[in-house]
């Protein structure tokens, strides 16, 4: 009994710019990228339609910048989907987990990526998107 298929998005440091999805079936692995974030993407190149914005921002970074994570991320993360039998639930999260920067990787990370050209104002209620290239 295992893992038979898992899919999802994935943020991977070392192309902090880019989306890329996860596909695994059977033997079949593969991690393609996809494009770039929405918050890595300039503003002038965000569909027009505001129900589309709001449908994009609402997928955006909510948590306050900190010690150990300086800087808001966007629409930044990990999403995967693990389908099987009996998995081992632990053991996919450990493996998992030992993949992410650590708390003491973080700052350095934040300061090593280039700035996004779009954030959310966090005093905003609806969050408000910012162009924060200008």
């Amino acid at each position: 009994h295992a893992v038979v298929r898992s899919k999802g998005f994935v943020w991977l440091a070392n192309c902090n710019q880019d989306i890329y999805y996860w596909s695994h079936a059977g033997h079949y692995f593969s991690i393609d990228r996809l494009g770039p974030w929405w918050a890595a993407t300039p503003l002038d190149s965000w569909p027009t339609a505001r129900a589309e914005r709001a449908r994009i921002v609402a997928d955006f970074d909510r948590e306050a910048p900190g010690p150990e994570r300086p800087r808001a991320f966007g629409d930044r993360r990990q999403e995967i989907v693990f389908i099987g039998i009996d998995m081992d639930q632990a053991a996919i999260e450990r493996v998992l987990d030992e993949c992410l920067l650590s708390p003491a990787d973080m700052p350095h990370f934040c300061r090593a990526v280039p700035p996004d050209p779009v954030g959310l104002d966090p005093s905003a209620s609806p969050p408000r998107l910012v162009d924060l290239l200008t």
